[in-house]
């Protein structure tokens, strides 16, 4: 991320100050211009993220600053309503930091030697922990599967996605593409394609 990115999202935080982006998207590394309104900085995951309203889509989004390529203050004020929104509290009301869409509670069990390792973490302020005979469960509100997926994947066959439907079919979508690529015939050489 260059420095002045940085320094012009500080500075257009601090004075209350719309700014149009350039920015790259992650997914089809097309670049659009946005006009927003930003309304907080975090860092997240080693990553500098900028929580703005996008006045193009008229919603709240998460803009990574590393994938912002220009940048531009503008004379225009950030309007009153959108400075009043709390948005820290609604970044601490679900599991990681996505703002948009339905909250769902993501409910999953782990058993074998994950146990101890999720015992002793805070995967979210509101999260429930269940100790079970030889499993734990845990469970917590999530409006979007991304960052929940790849957190539950490194547990691998110790961690089971009890609900919603839709994250445990997503998570065997994903086992299945695994093991299409990591997949092994008998005598442990990689299958042949």
């Amino acid at each position: 991320m260059a420095p002045e990115i940085f320094a012009g999202c500080a500075f257009a935080l601090a004075k209350n100050r719309r700014m149009r982006i350039t920015y790259r998207s992650a997914y089809s590394n097309e670049i659009r211009e946005r006009e927003i309104s930003p309304l907080h900085l975090l860092l997240y995951l080693g990553n500098w993220h900028l929580i703005a309203f996008c006045h193009n889509r008229g919603d709240l989004r998460d803009f990574v600053l590393s994938r912002v390529v220009e940048m531009e203050i503008l004379v225009e004020k950030v309007g009153a309503e959108l400075l009043a929104r709390d948005i820290k509290k609604m970044i601490d009301k679900h599991y990681g930091i996505f703002l948009q869409g339905e909250e769902k509670r993501v409910k999953v069990r782990f058993h074998g030697r994950s146990v101890g390792i999720v015992r002793d973490q805070s995967w979210f302020a509101g999260q429930r922990v269940i100790e079970e005979k030889d499993s734990l469960l845990l469970s917590f509100p999530v409006t979007d599967y991304r960052e929940v997926l790849g957190d539950i994947l490194r547990f691998g066959a110790e961690a089971e996605v009890l609900e919603p439907a839709e994250l445990r079919d997503l998570i065997a979508e994903t086992a299945v593409g695994m093991n299409r690529i990591y997949g092994r015939r008998k005598g442990g050489s990689r299958a042949k394609k």
